[in-house]
């Protein structure tokens, strides 16, 4: 994967995609950075069940 910072990917996709918004709105998993790094690697490797609750 090539080392572009979100800008630079936020970019190369509204030159792909016209109807996007110019900002964007970026967050993360979990409470902490260590988790969030960790979940994030989940979603990278395919190993991410998709669920929601609702409480």
């Amino acid at each position: 994967m090539q080392d572009v910072t979100i800008q630079q990917m936020w970019e190369t996709y509204k030159n792909i995609h016209s109807h996007a918004p110019n900002s964007y709105e970026a967050c993360a998993f979990g409470d902490s950075p260590e988790m969030a790094d960790e979940l994030a690697q989940l979603v990278l490797a395919g190993n991410w069940k998709k669920d929601s609750n609702n409480v």
